[in-house]
């Protein structure tokens, strides 16, 4: 493939001769200072792949599993699902994790699985109103397709609304779905609520020094509205497990600045438990990119701020240069 680069004070352009394709960012993008330092060295598939529309086209060529496929016609994403012999649009919600998984090089399976399970949902009005949770939030998938969202509960892991639930660290709460509000314009009502780092500051009290943080996992087969309140930031479910504990005594303060991972995909199998807040992985990542180039090996240390670190540098290194 042939490639024309075109750099002037505000933006970098490149062109693919061979196929016409081109992308460009400027100065304001968050993508600008990777695209220069990729072009330093002639890494011009890179700069392709940092391009939303690339990033989708390539991502749907390829990924094709179980009940869902996905495909780009004219610059727009859609999901054919088989069991159903329908095709729907793709949200942009979807276009910004695969952009996301992208850039920390993860497999595609566990989004897939997330859209397979999403139109499992009986209520299409609850799958349109999850789309809007969605892009109010940064909350990680998990790799059979689910999503990990917060819940504030009193010391003794009893729900602070009733005081009956238990959620401890394993336990799934669950009540009949016809029992949930679905109503969306009645923001505070019968359900089992949800959220996202956003919205714990008006979660519960905050005069209450020893509530806790836990993570749920949920399947988006599962949600019955997103209440129209705090920019779409908390939900209403049937049913979740209660996969880990926010451990840092600081939560309310270091979770509403950013979340507790940030990582776009996690392993739930694996246990969430005891999740403490670091900003590890993001200063590994830039760290990477800035540096030499040279390989973390973080497989002998047991430190978790440690290794957060070191995975982060190993996927900022792999993020430019395979």
């Amino acid at each position: 493939m042939q490639y024309v680069d075109v750099v002037t004070d505000d933006s970098i352009l490149v062109l693919n001769t061979s196929t016409g394709d081109q992308v460009k960012f400027y100065t304001d993008d968050a993508r600008y200072e990777k695209a220069l330092k990729l072009l330093v060295v002639r890494d011009y598939d890179a700069i392709f792949k940092l391009d939303a529309k690339y990033i989708v086209s390539n991502f749907t060529a390829s990924d094709s599993y179980g009940d869902v496929e996905i495909t780009v016609k004219d610059g727009d994403g859609f999901v054919y699902i088989r069991e159903h012999d329908i095709t729907v649009k793709l949200h942009p919600s979807i276009t910004k994790r695969i952009m996301k998984m992208n850039e920390q090089v993860l497999d595609s399976q566990p989004l897939i699985n997330f859209i397979s399970n999403m139109y499992d949902n009986p209520s299409k009005t609850a799958v349109d109103e999850l789309y809007l949770f969605l892009e109010a939030c940064e909350l990680p998938i998990t790799e059979d397709g689910h999503f990990i969202a917060y819940k504030i509960v009193k010391n003794d892991y009893k729900d602070i609304y009733s005081g009956t639930l238990d959620n401890s660290i394993g336990k799934t709460v669950s009540m009949p779905r016809n029992a949930v509000d679905d109503d969306r314009n009645r923001t505070c009502s019968a359900g089992l609520h949800f959220c996202s780092k956003d919205y714990l500051s008006h979660y519960g009290s905050c005069s209450r020094s020893n509530d806790r943080c836990i993570l749920v996992k949920i399947n988006p087969a599962d949600v019955v509205s997103i209440p129209a309140d705090y920019n779409n930031a908390k939900g209403r479910t049937w049913q979740y497990t209660v996969v880990g504990e926010v451990k840092d005594s600081d939560w309310r303060k270091t979770l509403s600045v950013e979340d507790y991972t940030t990582s776009a995909v996690v392993d739930s199998r694996t246990g969430l438990n005891d999740v403490a807040y670091n900003s590890g992985f993001e200063d590994g990542k830039r760290d990477a990119i800035d540096s030499t180039f040279e390989e973390f090996d973080y497989s002998s240390t047991t430190n978790q701020e440690a290794i957060n670190y070191n995975r982060g540098y190993d996927c900022g290194y792999l993020s430019v240069y395979e």
